[in-house]
């Protein structure tokens, strides 16, 4: 596991645990021991999405094919999800030298594809998902239209895009 996957882990199993204990608080006011057991219970939930997520996510991700024209050169691809309204679509990203191409993998409710011609992107920033984590790419076109991903190593992802 990475630094920044622990990180990610620790940070899901507290939010987990402060919600979980703050509800039963709430309702029943609990005591330190069973506060301690959920901070347990949410480290454990914490790594265990992060092991599932990995071990699953790739392999979906593998099975996704994007084709490219034959006059386009590959320069990057890799796992992202594009969010649309507040749902974030998984699957892969892959940037040639003319377009940026999106195809999420069949497991999302919102199953849809985008192209995007890199003459039509007017601007990239890079952003922070639930304004915490530092790994999302926010695309703005030409037509003001917005288009923001969460990829693994945002910042090569920005370096190779502008």
């Amino acid at each position: 596991m990475t630094k920044k996957e622990i990180k990610t882990a620790i940070s899901v199993g507290l939010f987990w645990s402060v919600f979980v204990i703050g509800f039963f608080y709430l309702i029943d006011k609990m005591y330190l021991t069973s506060a301690f057991m959920y901070l347990v219970f949410g480290q454990m939930f914490g790594f265990g999405i992060i092991f599932f997520s990995k071990l699953y996510a790739d392999k979906v991700v593998e099975l996704i094919k994007i084709e490219i024209p034959e006059d386009e050169v590959l320069i990057k691809e890799g796992k992202a999800s594009h969010f649309r309204g507040i749902e974030a679509a998984g699957g892969k990203l892959l940037l040639t030298d003319k377009k940026l191409y999106f195809k999420p993998h069949k497991l999302n409710i919102q199953n849809h594809s985008l192209i995007i011609e890199l003459p039509n992107i007017e601007s990239i920033k890079r952003v922070r998902t639930a304004k915490v984590i530092n790994n999302g790419i926010k695309i703005k076109l030409n037509n003001s239209v917005h288009h923001q991903f969460v990829v693994d190593n945002a910042k090569s992802w920005f370096e190779v895009l502008t």
